[in-house]
């Protein structure tokens, strides 16, 4: 089923004859959608914001959560339209100029996140400006220490590993490039990575070093052991296997359970990782470890 567009369905809404009607059933399929998005319905939801604007094109807040469940349900470019919408049709409210400079934020399109965060600081209570006026000094910050990666360049990036996950199941949902490394994280499509409400993600990092580096594995496992012990990891639970680039951890204070594989690439060595909430069975390791096994990394 495709979804109707906003521009339609303005237009609809202007045909109404019984606008109290309208404005109660808008109201109803708010709700639903509110309803749809707590239990992280996000097609569901997305529908239901649809029809409260069809009802009731004055419903801000259904504009809103539409953007936010688009971009939830996989689809930025559909929540950054209707970001821009709302923005376009309520010039004075705040909220979506938030949520857009936030989704750019997320895109790590520093320059044009800023821009709209600075336009919420004339809109903002005085309280929330505050908030906003701290984070906007930090993304300043980020912004100067930030490698950017064009579209091509995370294009290319990512035809040279290959993956083995299922893309109907899995997106790429963070592309970087340091001067030392690359890195890439992979996420469920129905979660978001971003916002920390995910079950399991893939998170590799691409590291440069020199051929003979790359291939002392006790080097490298000490290092990464001496990461995890500046964080709160339980050290004890680092499975030993015969293959000692493979490692099991728990980090307590995020309940994150981890398998890692470390394994030489054509510049240095790449530290795949699975994370998830919940601990793993024998099964899930044995999978897991299998894929990571299987990642290939021709050039980064």
């Amino acid at each position: 089923m495709k979804l109707k567009k906003i521009c339609s369905i303005l237009i609809s809404c202007v045909l109404l004859s019984t606008p109290s009607f309208a404005d109660d059933e808008g109201q109803n399929a708010h709700q639903a959608g509110m309803n749809a998005y707590k239990r992280q319905e996000y097609q569901n939801a997305v529908y239901a914001f649809e029809n409260a604007i069809y009802f009731d094109p004055k419903l801000y807040k259904s504009y809103c959560m539409l953007g936010l469940s688009y971009i939830l349900n996989d689809e930025p470019s559909k929540g950054e339209e209707t970001y821009l919408k709302a923005i376009k049709l309520f010039p004075d409210e705040w909220n979506a100029y938030i949520l857009l400079a936030e989704f750019y934020e997320t895109q790590e399109s520093y320059s044009k996140a800023l821009s709209y965060y600075n336009q919420a600081l004339d809109l903002l209570p005085s309280k929330q400006a505050k908030t906003y006026q701290t984070k906007i000094k930090k993304l300043k910050e980020r912004q100067k220490d930030n490698w950017a990666v064009s579209e091509q360049e995370k294009e290319d990036i990512i035809a040279n590993i290959d993956v083995p996950l299922n893309k109907s199941s899995w997106r790429v949902a963070l592309v970087e490039k340091k001067k030392t490394a690359t890195h890439i994280v992979y996420a469920l499509k129905k979660e978001n990575y971003r916002s920390g409400k995910w079950s399991r993600i893939l998170d590799m990092t691409c590291t440069y070093t020199n051929s003979k580096e790359a291939h002392e594995f006790n080097q490298i496992n000490e290092w990464l052991a001496s990461q995890y012990r500046r964080s709160d990891a339980d050290m004890d639970t680092i499975t030993k296997t015969n293959n000692s680039r493979i490692y099991e951890t728990t980090l307590h204070s995020k309940g994150t359970h981890i398998i890692g594989y470390i394994f030489p690439a054509a510049s240095g060595f790449c530290i795949a990782q699975i994370m998830q909430k919940k601990p793993f069975t024998e099964n899930d390791k044995t999978n897991i470890i299998k894929d990571l096994k299987k990642i290939n990394v021709r050039k980064f």
